[in-house]
This record gives structure tokens, sequence and C-alpha cells, in this order.
């Protein structure tokens, strides 16, 4: 029974995401009529434990458990017909036994809780429906409880209605579940190619500006290119601080001419940053990397880099340090639900932006929960936790 019960368990309908319709609850209670109560409660634990590969948490085996305990209690006791007493449990004790669960201990949000809940509710009491007419149906029935022939014809008409309406909300759930689905990751893809582009407009306007500085940078003194460099820090606010450094990185001129503690910038030497390398292969201007900064509040900033040639051969680099604001900014408008999360990631998966709670700047992104992330195909990938 306990075997078949696992079988009944592993072989679960799946409605959608990680709720699933169980039939190792038939087997159950099965076990409860032939065997009696704690014989019945115990192989009811043992086909409950198949949850914990299913859903990665034990509640459900209590859950289950006090169902075929409660049932056979209100059997022998109080002699109360099967289908009633699963009926009375769900509404008295399996339904708070699953929000206390679930919302409190597992963090379920509310409107999951629910959908869970009821879920569970009729999946146990057409379990108990469906193992009751199994079980008269074999016509050993008054070896163990008195039944009577209304017994079983009401719980043939409440089955008959009950099994199609099972069927259609199965049916009916994963189709909308796969509709509002195809509408969420429509939805994603298109908010994510409207966000790369303007992302990429951002970067492409200060990667110009900084080009254009770098083009001229050996053709005019470097006071009147410091000038420069200043007229375009103070007309672009997203540029914190803008400058031209010689091939060995030492400051040639620089937009604020003072530093924070009162020091000329023009002048200092910089140890080489390992992205200057590929600035001197490639001869392009590019987006270096995303730091924390280190001057003011400490804040990620981008280094935006375009090579300074001379007779086509690399003399130097102009490098701008931006803010981020800006994008910020995109991301928060570009999310039209309130309960919608974002988390900009750096080439090395630590966090740049986020409004997801419980973030560290500048390090990888922190989750909640253990779980899987599935990718889905067109960009998106799903994480479902454990």
């Amino acid at each position: 029974m306990v075997l078949t019960g696992l079988a009944g368990n592993h072989l679960s309908y799946p409605i959608f995401l990680n709720i699933d319709f169980l039939f190792g609850g038939i087997f159950a209670m099965l076990a409860l009529q032939f065997f009696g109560l704690w014989p019945g409660v115990l192989a009811a634990a043992l086909i409950a434990s198949y949850t914990f590969v299913l859903w990665k948490h034990p509640y459900a085996i209590v859950i289950m458990s006090a169902e075929v305990a409660v049932v056979g209690a209100l059997m022998t006791r109080r002699k109360m017909g099967m289908v009633l007493a699963d009926t009375l449990y769900w509404v008295v004790a399996g339904l708070p036994l699953v929000y206390l669960f679930y919302r409190f201990v597992l963090k379920v949000p509310d409107s999951s809780v629910w959908i869970i809940a009821v879920k569970q509710a009729v999946n146990g009491i057409a379990a108990t429906m469906l193992a009751r007419l199994i079980y008269s149906s074999l016509g050993v029935g008054l070896q163990c409880w008195q039944r009577s022939m209304s017994e079983v014809m009401s719980n043939l008409l409440v089955l008959f209605v009950v099994l199609p309406s099972l069927l259609i909300l199965g049916v009916s759930s994963r189709e909308d579940f796969e509709h509002v689905d195809g509408d969420l990751r429509q939805g994603l893809i298109e908010h994510a190619s409207n966000t790369k582009a303007l992302f990429q407009h951002w970067v492409k306007a200060r990667k110009d500006a900084v080009l254009e500085l770098a083009t001229v940078a050996n053709t005019m003194p470097a006071a009147q290119f410091n000038e420069r460099l200043e007229l375009l820090r103070k007309a672009d606010a997203n540029i914190l601080r803008i400058g031209r450094r010689d091939k060995d990185s030492v400051v040639l001129a620089y937009s604020p001419l003072i530093d924070e503690s009162g020091n000329r910038n023009v002048g200092k030497k910089f140890p080489e940053r390992p992205y200057i390398a590929s600035l001197r292969q490639s001869g392009q201007p590019m987006l270096a990397e995303v730091v924390m900064g280190r001057i003011d509040k400490p804040e990620p900033v981008a280094i935006l880099l375009a090579p300074v040639l001379k007779q086509g051969q690399f003399d130097g680099y102009v490098n701008a340090v931006l803010k981020l604001d800006a994008i910020q900014d995109m991301l928060k408008h570009g999310v039209q639900d309130r309960y919608a999360l974002f988390t900009l990631l750096d080439q090395n998966g630590n966090v740049v932006l986020s409004n997801r709670p419980g973030q560290t700047m500048m390090k990888p992104l922190q989750r909640e929960k253990r779980g899987a992330l599935t990718p889905l195909g067109g960009g998106l990938m799903q994480w479902l936790p454990e």
C-alpha cells in the first residue's frame, strides 16, 4: 500500500509551477480503512514523505498525516462518515495548518498560499472519496465500519460532480497560467529590449564625447585641453571626473583640478589597471568596468576610456568616471509593476544597481532562498525557489 502510494505521488499531475495534484492520498485512506488508525497514520506519513522530494519541505507530511489521524478518530469515535470527516478536517484544521506553514514558515505570499490551501483541500477530499468508493466496491467494508447504501450513493454523486470539476480546474488553470506566463515573458523581453536601447544610447553619447576629446588631445596645449575637460564635465551631469593620462598612466590634465584632499590631480601617477592592456590592443573606446567609488558617497561608478593615438601608436588615454543615477532612473521608470524587482549586474555577477532588498553593491546577488535557475530562451531565465 505504501509503495503504491509513493508511486501515486511520484506520478503527480502538475497544475503549474510547484503546485501538483497528488494521488498518494487515495492509498493512505485505503490503508486507514484496511489496517486501522495507527497503521493508517504511519502509512500516510510514509506516503506523504515523497512530498519532500517534490516541494523540498516537510510540512505537507505533517498536514497529510494529521488528515488521516483526524479522519480515523472521527470515524471510530464519532461514527462519522469518511468524506464528511475529511471535509470537517480541512475546514477546521487543514486549511489553517496550510496557512500557518506556508505563510509564516515558508514566507509564501498570501495570494499563492490560498491557491495552495484550496488545492490541497480539494485534493484531500477527492482522494478520500475515491478511497471510500474503492473500499466499498471490494465488499469488505463491514469488517471495519458500518456503511449504508445512502453513503455509497452520496459519495458517487459527489464524485461525479467533483471529478469533472477537478479536470476542468486543472486544464483551465494550466491554460490560464500559460497565457499569463506568455504575457509576462513577452513583456519582459520588450522591457529588456527597450532598456537595452536606452543604455546603449546613454553609453554612446558619453563614449562619443570622450572619443572626441581623445582625438584632439595631442593637438592643443595642456591648459587648453584642461578647459575642454572642464567644459564637458560641467555640461554633462553624468561625468564625475575626467582626465587625460599618458601611456604610463601619469595625469596630464584633469577636471576637477583639485582632489578632495586639496591636492592637484595633474602629475599624479596611477597603477595601470588590467583593462589598459585591452585598450592598447584594441585602440577603441571602451566601458572598462564598474567599481565602488571612493570619493564623495560610496556608490558604483563606471569607467569609460578612449585611447589617445600618436601616429597610430598608443600614447595614453582619456578616462571618465561616470555616475549611474541616470541608469537607475531608467530602470525605475521602466518597471511598471510596483511589485517588480530589478537588479543590474556587472560582467562578474556583482550587483551594480538594484531595488531588491538585502543586496550589497558590488557584491554577488543574494537570494532569500535556495532554488534553481532555468533558461527559458529569448534571453530569459526563471528562478524557482526550493
